[in-house]
């Protein structure tokens, strides 16, 4: 005990000086957190100023009720039927890579560890030159909308597969133990013991992929062949989807189009926070049924 502890009385807490810090590190926190609220909310301002160009809010609704309301609503449904495409690819070999990469150390695995670590910050274009090069071109499966979820798939499964190996290294290794301990295979303490114990952590990964599906435009651009003349739908067509749906209306030099382009952007971004909400709350949900009491008192 240095000459300061014996002084200071333990009932104080901590020095005037750590307590500074500790709020500036608490303000900066916060700072970070509220600036793409901040970003969003430039964004949207700009997008009304300059896009719109309506004197009235009525005529949003006027060229909303000629047509457009009925094409936001197809590219809406479009969107989700896309991302369920994309999650039913990329989350089941998302979490399988996870549980692969998590088994016994390995060189090799080591290596597969840092090259999907690598592909979760690749500029998802890149993945739209694959897709557009391996499933359009080489597979001929045409500018459908399988194509697009398969490139899709490519965008999100290194960031499920990161997300779900996070949440697969929290699980404590005792319970592990205790499955073995009771004589459980390595098939049924990963099954009923760490996927159940990590599933908060997978739901999350799974919320930030699916979110990053929904807004992007970049692949699909490729991948979907809007700038190409007699395109093949035969599998259904990529282009009705919502990100693409605004960015064609704000290419338009119509006034209308500029006022669906903003009710676009609008519906993205509130189709966006209801899936995180309930994805959210589905989250919460499992982690406190996991984190609740073993056992319930029958009194």
């Amino acid at each position: 005990m240095t000459r300061g502890e014996r002084l200071r009385p333990v009932s104080l807490g901590p020095p005037p000086r750590h307590q500074r810090r500790g709020r500036l590190f608490a303000a900066v926190c916060m700072a970070v957190t509220l600036l793409p609220v901040l970003v969003v909310a430039v964004l949207l301002g700009a997008l009304v100023q300059s896009g719109a160009g309506l004197d009235e809010p009525t005529v949003v609704l006027h060229h909303l009720a000629e047509g457009g309301a009925q094409q936001l609503l197809r590219s809406v449904v479009g969107s989700l039927w896309l991302v369920s495409m994309c999650a039913c690819v990329a989350v089941p070999l998302g979490v399988g890579a996870a549980l692969q990469l998590e088994g016994p150390r390995r060189p090799v695995r080591s290596a597969l560890a840092l090259n999907i670590a690598s592909l979760a910050g690749v500029p998802s274009v890149l993945f739209g030159l694959v897709g557009l090069e391996l499933f359009v071109r080489a597979l001929h499966l045409g500018h459908s909308m399988v194509t697009a979820a398969l490139t899709l798939a490519l965008v999100v499964l290194p960031i499920v597969a990161v997300a779900a190996r996070s949440a697969l290294r929290a699980v404590p290794d005792e319970l592990r133990e205790a499955g073995y301990a009771l004589g459980a295979t390595p098939w049924q303490v990963t099954r009923q013991v760490v996927l159940p114990a990590a599933l908060p952590g997978i739901l999350s990964g799974t919320i930030l992929a699916i979110a990053r599906a929904f807004g992007e435009a970049a692949p699909l651009l490729l991948v979907a062949g809007m700038t190409m003349s007699g395109s093949s739908t035969a599998l259904g067509d990529p282009r009705g989807v919502l990100p693409l749906h605004v960015l064609a209306l704000l290419v338009e030099p119509r006034t209308a189009a500029s006022a669906e382009a903003l009710v676009g952007v609008v519906v993205l971004l509130g189709t966006l926070l209801v899936l995180s909400g309930w994805a959210m709350h589905l989250r919460h949900r499992h982690e406190r049924r996991r984190d609740g009491p073993w056992f319930e008192d029958p009194r």
